[in-house]
């Protein structure tokens, strides 16, 4: 390895992204492997490929592998942030049922009109499909009088919100805060009519 100011001070091993996956994935919840297994197949099919042919060849001890394959079961390459990714494990690990993403709203000429971050169809508790979104803070801190964000931001998410209750939808939103107090998560989600599931999968 060389340093900045060029001088060479030995030779540094380094797992390979194949190994050190299988290594997360083994071990750690699937709340906090998600995001990396949703970005790994999204943008890196083959090492996403390679990962799990090389845990199925690992001598993983019967939990480390059941966690591990079940975190790359649960990999949905649809998923366009981390935030978005530990939502959709946390409504699983909770017993909910796991949501659609980017959810493509259509008008009734059937243009697309809005794209949603998740979606559920209610049969049971509500007849109007429910919409899932998480909203990331930086949308209404950036600049108040930009055209961009702050207020901006604000004046269109109360028009878009509309527009999707005219078009038949419900909406249920959640922040950063609500990820890291599950049970108060679960009751927001369950406020809302969000669908139990039927059965529950085993949970990393």
């Amino acid at each position: 390895m060389h340093l900045g100011d060029g001088r060479f001070v030995g030779h540094v091993l380094a797992d390979t992204i194949e190994w050190a996956c299988a290594s997360v994935f083994s071990t750690e919840s699937l709340v906090g492997t998600v995001a990396i297994a949703d970005h790994l197949l999204r943008h890196h099919p083959e090492a996403f490929a390679a990962t799990a042919a090389l845990v199925e060849d690992l001598p993983l001890p019967r939990a480390g592998l059941l966690r591990a394959r079940h975190a790359m079961s649960f990999a949905d390459p649809r998923s366009e942030s981390p935030k978005e990714s530990m939502s959709r494990a946390l409504i699983h690990q909770l017993g909910f049922e796991v949501p659609e993403l980017q959810y493509r709203v259509v008008d009734a000429n059937g243009h697309e009109v809005a794209r949603a971050d998740f979606q559920w169809k209610r049969t049971t508790v509500r007849s109007r499909a429910l919409l899932g979104e998480f909203d990331g803070l930086w949308k209404y801190g950036a600049d108040l009088s930009g055209p961009n964000g702050g207020a901006d931001a604000l004046e269109r998410e109360k028009k878009r919100e509309l527009m999707l209750a005219r078009l038949g939808y419900d909406v249920v939103r959640w922040i950063d805060s609500d990820l890291t107090d599950p049970p108060a998560f679960a009751r927001l989600l369950t406020e809302n009519g969000v669908p139990l599931q039927e059965s529950r999968a085993p949970c990393g």
